[in-house]
């Protein structure tokens, strides 16, 4: 039983409550000089938890975690004058209010009072407790790994030695019990402790937050990422990866996972090879053919290895490196290390202007019906103002927002509300955002559906025409063919990207293009803004209307979408069905029956077994006929 200790150490909190910042500073300055003092004590200590950790079989990196050197023990006695130069916060008054009445309320940080750490064999981390809780006026209760309880038991003796007779007695404890049973008698020791503060890997930190009653501050295990980013010094990222993994493997900080981006994952993973030799490779199909390894799996990127051992993975960009990043266990942070937020109060003015001056000064819409439908969203109190302000006549839909009404049946998602307006009110146009207002879908006046594709044509024509388009225009992977074909009629050069409005940016800068989009009605007009902004895409029809006084189905008829048709066909898994030779000669034969009429699309899906299967053409019957024959191929095979 350890009661009589963690009695103790509680008796001692109230001593310790009272103790000035300068007594602290005295206490922590006494602790280094002794630690200094004492190195070859400590060392030999060490030396026999080293010992016994080989004779155990204990990995070499865990045994590096252990081991204590005159270099390393000078280091943990720096970073103890560290801390006493901290800025001292006991006694600080955060915050202060005084009521009506003359009630003043202050709030005041103050000492937790005791505090058990629960850790693994690492004796720098004795020290470090140690020293934190004397400088903030707190009572520590240290819990170590068995591995290391020779150099925990000499650190302790060498911090209490320096501290008596300036702090009272009982404030630095140590459990010298090595008995697994013993932690929990400490988390659950809700008389004694006030909080306890887990630092090991994932299974130490579960296994006291599962089964404490005392209160945890719980910490996050050490899974470490490093992004190797296309515009990367990638000689100097070679080096921060060898320091960053084979240093020291066993620390919290060392990295288990390198995301490199896919621009330079060539050149990057040749340099690495060389000096990732000893190191046990978990990673991606891309990444295995340059370096020796296994497949990685979603255990393995949730794996803190303390060992010689990485995850590498090629990602399309820094968005996808985050997303990785995500799906790993994350810390939270206190409010106040957010940052402050401040609040703009004519933001909808200063939008609204903006909006405006994106349409040329010299036009109006004087004289036009139009329809808006906000989508519940973000633009309800926006978009029909911009109208009004330019001379439109203006009728409203969803632009009711209730908080959950955003996007219900209505707005682009779901134009139909907006088709029958459109006829019912026998407005000239009818314009639909999305929810946040970064797409935009557009209606006829004969109540036709105008989607982004048709929209984009629109925009690059008139850009065309008034001199102002800056190269060609980026669309998908969705994109319409007569999207293609249009603007191929104009000698306007067109590309793919991949569907996201991410990659349409991407593939924009990349050549130095002012504009792209998505069938969706996500349109980026680069040399206005500097993403999707479904009003500013939408003036810039309305413009074009008013200029050349066509109506949006006149505009929109150079594009007649060619049907599509999508099929989805799950498989079991494992072999991709893509690659199989019989499914390749249907795609082929296929391609070769639409070619100049139409085209295929063939994805595997990145989150379930699913195969997407598209294909367009002119004829829809022939559409359909060819995209079921290849999805007969893919449930074939």
């Amino acid at each position: 039983m350890i009661e009589e200790q963690l009695k103790q150490a509680k008796l001692a909190c109230r001593k310790m409550q009272n103790i000035d910042k300068d007594t602290k500073i005295k206490a922590l300055e006494a602790i280094s000089k002794n630690l200094i003092s004492n190195i070859d004590y400590i060392v030999a200590e060490n030396k026999k938890d080293v010992a016994c950790a080989k004779e155990n079989g204990i990995s070499e990196a865990m045994v590096d975690r252990l081991l204590l050197t005159r270099s390393r023990i000078e280091s943990i006695a720096n970073d103890v004058l560290k801390v006493a130069g901290l800025h001292d916060c006991i006694g600080e008054v955060v915050r202060e209010i005084k009521r009506p009445n003359g009630l003043i309320i202050k709030q005041v940080r103050i000492p937790i009072g005791t505090v058990a750490t629960i850790y693994e064999s690492r004796p720098n981390v004795t020290v470090d407790i140690a020293a934190i809780c004397i400088k903030t006026n707190n009572v520590c209760i240290l819990k170590g790994g068995k591995e290391a309880i020779n150099s925990n038991i000499a650190l302790v003796r060498v911090i209490k030695e320096a501290i008596t007779n300036i702090l009272p007695e009982n404030v630095v404890n140590l459990i010298e019990k090595t008995d697994r049973s013993v932690v929990t008698e400490v988390i659950t020791a809700n008389n004694y402790i006030d909080v306890v503060v887990p630092r090991g890997g994932a299974g130490l930190i579960q296994h006291v937050v599962n089964n404490a009653t005392v209160p945890v501050i719980e910490t996050g295990a050490g899974i470490c990422h490093l992004y190797i980013d296309q515009e990367a010094d990638l000689e100097m990222a070679v080096e921060v990866a060898v320091n960053a993994k084979i240093s020291r493997p066993s620390v919290c900080n060392a990295i288990e996972t390198i995301l490199v981006h896919q621009g330079v994952a060539n050149e990057f993973l040749t340099l690495l090879k060389p000096r990732f030799d000893k190191i046990k490779i978990f990673g991606d199909e891309i990444v295995l053919k340059y370096l020796e390894g296994n497949k990685a799996t979603t255990k393995n990127y949730a794996t803190e290895y303390d060992d010689y051992i990485c995850n590498i993975k090629v990602v399309d960009d820094i968005e996808e490196a985050i997303e990785a990043m995500l799906d790993q266990p994350m810390d939270c942070v206190e409010s106040a290390d957010l940052g402050k937020a401040s609040r703009i109060s004519d933001a909808a003015g200063r939008y609204i202007e903006f909006c405006k001056s994106t349409f040329p000064a010299h036009l109006g819409l004087d004289g036009y019906k139009i329809v808006v439908d906000c989508a519940n969203g973000a633009t309800y109190h926006i978009a029909p103002n911009v109208l009004r302000e330019l001379g439109a006549e203006v009728i409203e839909i969803g632009t009711d927002p209730n908080g959950i009404n955003i996007n219900e049946k209505c707005g682009a998602t779901d134009v139909k509300a907006l088709q029958e307006k459109v006829l019912e009110t026998k407005a000239d146009v009818g314009l639909a955002y999305d929810g946040d207002g970064d797409r935009i879908m557009m209606v006829d006046h004969l109540g036709n559906k105008v989607d982004g594709d048709q929209i984009l044509f629109i925009i690059a024509r008139e850009a065309l025409r008034s001199g102002q388009l800056k190269g060609g225009v980026v669309g998908t992977l969705m994109s319409n063919m007569s999207l293609e074909i249009a603007l191929k009629m104009l000698g306007v050069p067109f590309v793919r990207a991949n569907v996201g409005d991410r990659y349409v940016l991407e593939k924009m800068v990349e050549h130095s293009w002012t504009l792209g989009g998505e069938n969706s009605g996500h349109i980026i007009i680069a040399d206005k803004n500097t993403t999707g902004d479904g009003i500013i895409a939408s003036l810039a029809v309305l413009s074009a209307m008013v200029q050349h006084r066509l109506s949006l189905n006149e505009l929109a008829s150079a594009v007649k979408l060619f049907p599509q048709v999508l099929i989805n066909v799950r498989f079991a898994g494992g072999d991709n069905p893509l690659e199989s030779e019989a499914v390749k000669a249907v795609a082929a034969d296929v391609e070769k029956r639409l070619e100049g009429k139409g085209r295929i699309l063939l994805r595997k899906s990145g989150t379930e077994p699913l195969i997407r299967v598209m294909v367009e053409c002119e004829d829809g019957v022939l559409a359909k006929q060819c995209a079921e024959e290849i999805a007969e191929a893919v449930k074939a095979n």
